[in-house]
């Protein structure tokens, strides 16, 4: 059908216009930062603000190209903060950056991928292989090291993605640092919604099927818009035992979840 033909083709246009755009900004904004890399020690103080200006534009840009609306409900805490969020997306790093500026504990797959390994990396993300127990220890190290420097750290301690629905039981494996040390943990939720007339989120913002990266951002980007809300909790959690503190951040992070989202399939 000619309708179908023009629709399609147009999907296509905005699919690759958007690939071509994220990597295009990207590129322009990361090449001068890579190259301010070895003058960190020169820079100095001066360093820090400019690093989290480049995430935060670059973080603010993908939003953009994206289509996605990016609302803040509730107060980002003043750094040095320790932070848990539910995980439903890669889109999830992007939001959270556009926001805050922060650093994550993240998946060392991501260090693989390319071009996206050097973003990651340049953000300062600690990489956890979650198979391996060791390494367990090793992050927690490079958190406390990040606090120290009063930078902000997110942690996904759900350790996968989920449907958006519900929030899934918190590992508490990272929160060892926090509960030794008297920590306090922000707790901050993120949910999306599609416009009406487009599949609900859990269809192609989520990331939760078994499907490639390059599927689920195909699919993503066929979308024209879609809105985030990060929602961050005002009070911080603390417990001296990370099981109970996992535990307390989880039902935090649930209880800032809307109503309608319970049972709705993430829509």
């Amino acid at each position: 059908e000619p309708v179908d033909f023009v629709r399609d083709f147009r999907i296509s246009v905005r699919v690759w216009t958007r690939i071509f755009s994220m990597a295009a900004f990207t590129v322009l904004l990361f090449i001068p930062f890579a190259i301010s890399l070895p003058f960190k020690g020169v820079l100095g103080n001066a360093f820090k603000p400019w690093q989290r200006w480049v995430h935060r534009t670059w973080g603010k840009a993908m939003a953009s190209i994206l289509g996605m609306r990016v609302h803040k409900k509730g107060t980002v805490p003043k750094r040095p903060y320790f932070m848990v969020a539910n995980h439903l997306s890669w889109v999830d790093i992007p939001a959270l950056v556009s926001i805050t500026g922060c650093s994550f504990v993240a998946m060392a797959e991501m260090s693989q991928w390319p071009g996206w390994g050097f973003i990651c990396r340049s953000m300062g993300t600690i990489f956890i292989d979650r198979k391996k127990i060791r390494e367990t220890k090793r992050v927690n190290e490079e958190v406390m090291a990040k606090l120290d420097e009063k930078e902000g750290v997110v942690a996904f301690v759900e350790s996968t993605t989920s449907h958006g629905d519900h929030v899934l039981p918190f590992k508490p494996a990272l929160l060892d640092p926090a509960a030794k040390n008297g920590i306090p943990v922000y707790c901050t939720t993120i949910i999306y919604d599609t416009p009406k007339g487009v599949a609900p989120p859990c269809d192609n913002v989520h990331w939760v099927e078994d499907i490639t990266f390059y599927e689920h951002v195909t699919n993503m980007l066929r979308i024209p818009q879609f809105s985030c809300v990060v929602t961050f909790g005002e009070e911080p959690v603390t417990a001296t035992d990370r099981k109970t503190l996992a535990k307390l951040c989880e039902d935090k992070v649930a209880s800032q979840l809307p109503e309608w989202r319970s049972g709705s399939g993430g829509r």
